[in-house]
C-alpha cells in the first residue's frame, strides 16, 4: 500500500514540475515582461490620481463622478480649472467639457448671463502626448495646431494605469492585449473607428445604462491612441494618449 501512495505522490509531483516549467516556458517566450496584477493593481492603489470605469460609471478616487450636473462634478473633482471650448484641470490629467441644460431665456437680469444649469458630457484622461501634433510644432506648423491640442500638450499626464472593468491600462498597453483579456472575461470588445487619420480610436457604448443620478442615456468610452505609418501595410499602434468618457443623456 505504502508503495502505491509513494508512485501517486510522485507522479502527481512530476506534473506539477512540468506543468511550472510549461508555465514558465510560456512566460519567457513572451516578449513582453509579465507584470504581476496584484503587483499593478497596489501600484494603482498607490496612485494620486486614480481613475476607474464599471461598466457605465466613471471613478475617481473611488468617488462616483456625477456627470449631469457640474455642481456635483466639482464637489468630487474640484474646480481648480481653467476655462476656454474645452476646461482644464491645473492640478489633475483630464480636461472636460461641458453643456447648458433647458432652453436659452433663462438669463440673470442683473448682468445678463445665462444662469442654467451645465452638465459634464465629455471628460479626457490623458495618459501620453500627442505625437502627431508634437512633429507638428518641431516642423514649424504651429498655425496648424488646435487650441485645443496646444492645451493638450501642456497637461500632466497620468501616472500610471487607468481601470476599466476591471482591466489596468496605461500609455503602454497593447489595444489586441486589452481586448482579449476583455474577450477572456466576456466584456464587450472595443471596435476601432473608421475614416480616422490623425486621431485613431477604439471604443464601446452602452445605452441607457445609468452612470448619473438623473435618468438613463448613452455612455461611450473610447481609448484615443498615437499611431505610425496608418496609410501603409506596416501599420502600427504605439501608445495610448487618451482616455475618453462620453455621456449623452436622451434629451
Amino acid at each position: 500500500m505504502k508503495k502505491y501512495i509513494t508512485i501517486i505522490i510522485l507522479f502527481c509531483s512530476i506534473v506539477a514540475c512540468n506543468r511550472i516549467k510549461k508555465d514558465s516556458l510560456l512566460a519567457s517566450d513572451n516578449k513582453d515582461t509579465a507584470i504581476n496584477f496584484q503587483d499593478a493593481i497596489a501600484a494603482y492603489q498607490a496612485q494620486e490620481h486614480r481613475f476607474e470605469i464599471k461598466a457605465c460609471k466613471l471613478y475617481y478616487n473611488e468617488q462616483h463622478v456625477v456627470l449631469d450636473s457640474l455642481h456635483l462634478f466639482e464637489k468630487v473633482m474640484g474646480s481648480n480649472y481653467s476655462s476656454d471650448d474645452d476646461d482644464y484641470y491645473n492640478d489633475k490629467p483630464i480636461s472636460f467639457q461641458t453643456k447648458w441644460l433647458g432652453k436659452m431665456y433663462n438669463l440673470d437680469e442683473t448682468n445678463g448671463l445665462d444662469n442654467r444649469p451645465r452638465m459634464v458630457y465629455s471628460i479626457a484622461i490623458k495618459l501620453s502626448d500627442d505625437t502627431e501634433v508634437l512633429k507638428d510644432i518641431a516642423d514649424g506648423y504651429e498655425s496648424m495646431v488646435s487650441e485645443r491640442e496646444a492645451a493638450f500638450i501642456n497637461l500632466p499626464t497620468l501616472e500610471g494605469y487607468v481601470l476599466i472593468d476591471g482591466q489596468l491600462i496605461k500609455a503602454n498597453t497593447k489595444i489586441k492585449d486589452f481586448n482579449q483579456d476583455r474577450k477572456n472575461n466576456k466584456l464587450p470588445l472595443f471596435t476601432s473607428f473608421l475614416g480616422q487619420k490623425r486621431s485613431q480610436g477604439i471604443w464601446y457604448g452602452q445605452s441607457y445604462c445609468k452612470p448619473a443620478y438623473n435618468g438613463v442615456g448613452l455612455t461611450e468610452i473610447t481609448l484615443f491612441y498615437n499611431d505610425e505609418n496608418y496609410l501603409e501595410k506596416n501599420y502600427q499602434v504605439t501608445t495610448i494618449k487618451e482616455v475618453r468618457y462620453n455621456y449623452e443623456q436622451p434629451y
